[in-house]
């Protein structure tokens, strides 16, 4: 049983560490088209415009793990055809746009820190 107030939570914001922030950033703004909704420099953080209100943010690893993260984000998105044909030949693919079982399309790919980014358009949304 879900309680009443874990019902009525709505993500804020979520944000991955990175090694290199200017490296990300130039991911993430110029290959998945990011827009900047904030920058903190003095902790080396930013954050990007999602719908809904949530933000999601990328923050500068003052020690880098070294080890591929095993996180996965989900990202949905109205145009997806168009956001693959922007990034599939410039990014690595992980799972190449195709429909899933519940009768949507997504796909997969990794930005520079290997975090598996999953875009997805359900037919519910459409």
């Amino acid at each position: 049983m879900v309680s009443t107030l874990a019902r009525n939570m709505d993500v804020q914001v979520i944000t991955i560490t990175v090694a290199d922030l200017e490296k990300s950033r130039q991911f993430y703004e110029d290959v998945l088209n990011f827009e900047v909704k904030a920058f903190f420099e003095p902790t080396r953080w930013i954050s990007y415009h999602c719908h809904g209100g949530a933000f999601f943010g990328i923050l500068e690893a003052s020690q880098p793990s070294g080890q591929p993260p095993e996180d996965e984000i989900f990202f949905f998105t109205e145009d997806i055809d168009t956001l693959w044909l922007r990034v599939k030949d410039c990014v690595k693919v992980v799972e190449t746009l195709h429909e899933t079982l519940w009768g949507g399309n997504q796909f997969v790919i990794t930005d520079p820190d290997g975090y598996k980014l999953g875009f997805v358009k359900n037919s519910e949304k459409a």
